[in-house]
């Protein structure tokens, strides 16, 4: 949420610092340079209020992905955005780990 929009929308990636966040629109007709509000939903945890600010977006042509550095994360949510992030980590980890493992049943090198 910020002036002029309100959206609903997905990241493409997180960080301790911030987010990507994949706009369609690419907030035609917004201001960019003010703080925005952010609801986040981290997989099946409560979600929590955050402020951001835009700090780039891509170029004219490509996907309009904008970056969001956080502003305002309490300790609380700083944590459950560390605890999200390598809960991801451990999955992708895992699924790596049992394709290896299948290729290596199957008699590949």
């Amino acid at each position: 949420m910020g002036r002029g929009f309100l959206d609903v929308l997905s990241a493409r990636d997180i960080s301790v610092g911030g987010l990507g966040i994949l706009v369609p629109h690419g907030f035609a007709g917004c201001d960019l340079y003010s703080e925005v509000d952010l609801i986040v939903t981290l997989g099946r945890t409560r979600p929590f209020k955050a402020r951001g600010s835009i700090r780039h977006h891509g170029r004219p042509g490509a996907e309009h992905v904008f970056g969001v550095e956080f502003t305002d994360l309490s300790a609380e949510q700083l944590e459950a955005v560390e605890h999200y992030i390598h809960s991801c980590l451990r999955r992708r980890s895992r699924r790596s780990m049992a394709a290896v493992t299948s290729l290596t049943r199957s008699g590949l090198p």
